[in-house]
């Protein structure tokens, strides 16, 4: 008996859906209409942003086998911006480039960090690394090693109590704490 009532509410169920079901074809066939629109625009972008990675992937092989190809670098900058970014950090770092970093740590993104690191490393100016050490933006890591190589230069002129403050402000969390209380020690017994 109990089945059969089940029976029943289903079909009652399934009649009530029917009407609404005619009454709403509208309604039922505008939300199909906009399910497929959405399925084909997610496939469509999904092609798209493989076909637009694969031709920055190939600008970027063809960049680090010829860093003179202009046509592979504007490719690079239209397909990825942040790709064309790095590629142009790592030109400036093998060159020594003080324009091109200073170019590029003036971007929004952390490239623009890495450029800012690196202008300060190789600059063997101590307060250059401290003021890049003291950058909200700066990251953590990179915090810390500037603070090491600060410490390394003003140990080097013999600055040992601010040698001490700098490495003092290297995370205990860091993985680089461990060479910070190395050089820490190197100048214990001076003043």
């Amino acid at each position: 008996m109990a089945r059969k009532e089940k029976d029943d509410a289903l079909l009652e169920f399934g009649l009530r859906f029917e009407r609404w079901a005619k009454r709403n074809r509208i309604l039922l066939g505008s939300i199909a209409a906009a399910l497929v629109v959405w399925g084909a625009a997610y496939v469509g972008w999904g092609i798209y942003e493989n076909v637009r990675l694969q031709a920055a992937n190939s600008a970027f092989e063809a960049l680090v086998k010829n860093p003179a190809d202009v046509e592979a670098l504007a490719i690079l900058q239209a397909k990825s911006p942040e790709l064309y970014d790095l590629f142009l950090l790592g030109e400036a770092a093998n060159a020594s480039d003080v324009t091109a970093l200073e170019l590029l740590s003036q971007k929004r993104t952390i490239v623009a960090d890495l450029a800012a690191y690196q202008l300060a490393a190789i600059s063997s100016d101590p307060v250059a690394l401290g003021r890049y050490a003291m950058r909200e933006s700066a990251l953590r890591s990179l915090k810390d090693l500037a603070a090491l190589q600060e410490a390394y230069l003003l140990l080097k002129q013999s600055e040992w109590q601010s040698a001490r403050a700098q490495l003092n402000r290297v995370d205990i969390s860091s993985d680089l704490k461990s060479l910070a209380n190395a050089l820490e020690h190197y100048g214990a017994d001076k003043k």
